[in-house]
């Protein structure tokens, strides 16, 4: 599995610890429903937020496609809206809710005030948000150049490595259950093609 970037493809990194802590201690929990919209394209989301169940996945919004297209998804333990907290650039992303999701959300100045104060804390936050960037720009990269067969098979080692999945009986349980729809978003392939890889 070649990548271009030190990120794995649509599958976020688990946040650093003092992140999480911070996030934990100064967020406010909101809980969004199965396929709710957590950001709308073009909107301002004022928090950086920490997923703590559920899961989310952020894409393009092609309805007028027949092929719908999540460039990433957020397990718990990632967080949320880190691009708008790096860049202060809206964009015509979207992020929907995979499943009943809880986050931990937390507003930008509350960050900033302790970034400003912590030079240790600031440099962690620079380095967590530009590897979501990252990821989400592999899963681009991998997206447009491999075709569907070894895409779905890079997806799969990456879930096993992101949830340290040990083998049993010649098996690698991941401990969430994809439908083949969701697998074909993740991938960019229809739902016939996940079905014969």
């Amino acid at each position: 599995m070649r990548m271009r970037y030190p990120a794995m493809p649509w599958i976020r990194f688990d946040t650093d610890p003092e992140i999480k802590e911070f996030l934990l201690r100064n967020g406010t929990i909101k809980e969004y429903a199965k396929g709710e919209v957590v950001i709308q394209p073009f909107y301002v989301y004022p928090c950086l937020s920490l997923v703590v169940g559920g899961a989310l996945a952020k894409g393009f919004d092609v309805s007028a496609s027949n092929k719908q297209f999540s460039h990433s998804v957020i397990f718990p333990g990632s967080t949320v809206g880190t691009y708008y907290f790096l860049t202060k650039t809206i964009t015509n992303m979207k992020i929907i809710a995979m499943r009943d999701t809880k986050l931990v959300e937390v507003p930008h100045e509350l960050i900033y005030i302790h970034m400003s104060k912590n030079p240790t804390f600031m440099h962690k936050i620079m380095k967590h948000t530009t590897m979501d960037l990252i990821s989400d720009s592999e899963g681009l990269a991998t997206v447009s150049s491999r075709p569907a067969e070894e895409k779905f098979k890079i997806l799969l080692k990456i879930l096993i490595l992101r949830f340290n999945v040990k083998e049993e009986d010649g098996w690698y349980i991941i401990p969430f259950n994809f439908t083949h729809a969701e697998y074909s978003c993740i991938i960019y392939t229809t739902q016939l093609t996940i079905n014969r890889t």
